[in-house]
């Protein structure tokens, strides 16, 4: 079980990626964050759509797992190719906990991991 600390850096990023750090491949067609006006930590979700061409991939859904897998690939996979400077930031980020340490390009890499496995756009 996540604890509150981690639920809420992992909703952070989510937050900076939705509002700005990939509106340039992607827009939100849907938005869950609040449950009764409170930040819903477990299920808040996006999905987003190619926002060049509508239908260029399918629809898909960014949430608390998809933050999670991106950041776990990012640092885990050796082999995962990543500017070293957005990837020390995502790393102390994650030690910390403290997403104020995530600008919008270290939330777009986190996104397009987490979604494709590797960064597939910028």
């Amino acid at each position: 079980m996540k604890s509150l600390e981690r639920k809420e850096f992992l909703f952070d990023v989510f937050t900076t990626a939705l509002e700005g750090a990939i509106g340039y491949w992607a827009y939100s067609e849907t938005y869950h964050w609040q449950n009764k006006g409170v930040a819903d930590l477990d299920n808040f979700s996006s999905i987003v759509i190619d926002a060049e061409e509508e239908e260029a991939f399918e629809r898909v859904a960014i949430n608390q797992a998809v933050i999670a897998k991106g950041i776990n690939l990012i640092l885990n996979d050796e082999n995962f190719e990543i500017n070293d400077g957005l990837k020390s930031a995502i790393l102390e980020a994650n030690r910390k906990n403290d997403a104020g340490l995530i600008d919008g390009n270290c939330a777009d890499c986190i996104v397009q991991a987490g979604l494709f496995g590797s960064i597939v756009f910028g």
